[in-house]
């Protein structure tokens, strides 16, 4: 767990990266995100469904739940304590949620196998070593033909990665090293996988692969994937 704590504590700079979280979750949490969901994981989900995200950080995706399924069990996990602790207090009037704190990569989790409904892992990936664990628990933990939604950065051209002004800022001969270092570490992290490594990775677990839909020039990607009945 200190390894993945170390890592993801570089890759967010300081614990007010919750706050650019909850700042920036509308952006993820869409229309056409709500949309997907609608079309390939509310279809097969009960009146009362259990719900897992996993990589939870301040859990709004929780609380988006709740308002949609106020019947269901709803279980976020994440490692880092300062995501954990945002997120009690965003969900303080949200009963039914369980913040469970564990490494994905090496995930523990107090749930029986075939259990879950639908779990999704949204912008989580790309920041880990390995996702074999996360993707094999997903699988131990869904129901048959339960979903799992993943939601990822994706290897894109270096110049659809970075913004115009970001471009400025690393030609600027009075940028700092650090920052440039800065923007192509992110780089480096973001550029992880290409959608076909994800839909590689998941079939090779044993998903089948529903749906996926690449956007904003494609540097992102939802898949929806089932476990078979």
């Amino acid at each position: 767990m200190d390894h993945t704590t170390a890592i993801l504590a570089k890759h967010h700079r300081s614990p007010a990266f919750a706050e650019t979280m909850v700042a920036t979750h509308a952006g993820r949490f869409n229309h056409e995100f709500w949309q997907f969901w609608q079309d390939h994981i509310h279809p097969i989900l009960p009146e009362s469904p259990c719900l897992l995200d996993l990589g939870t950080g301040p859990g709004l995706a929780l609380q988006a739940w709740a308002e949609r399924y106020p019947q269901a069990r709803l279980l976020g996990v994440d490692v880092m304590t300062y995501m954990l602790d945002k997120a009690r207090q965003i969900l303080t009037a949200v009963p039914q949620v369980e913040l469970l704190h564990t490494d994905l990569h090496t995930p523990h989790l107090p749930l029986e196998s075939n259990t879950v409904d639908a779990a999704q892992a949204v912008v989580v990936l790309h920041e880990m070593v390995q996702p074999i664990r996360l993707l094999q628990a997903a699988y131990h933990h869904l129901k048959p033909g339960g979903r799992l939604l993943i939601v990822d950065w994706v290897r894109a051209p270096i110049r659809l990665y970075f913004e115009p002004e970001t471009v400025d800022q690393i030609l600027n001969p009075d940028t700092a090293p650090q920052v440039l270092n800065d923007a192509f570490t992110h780089f480096f992290e973001h550029n992880r996988y290409s959608v076909d490594d994800l839909l590689w990775l998941l079939e090779l677990v044993g998903f089948e692969i529903l749906a996926f839909q690449s956007y904003t020039q494609h540097r992102f990607v939802r898949i929806a994937a089932a476990k078979p009945r």
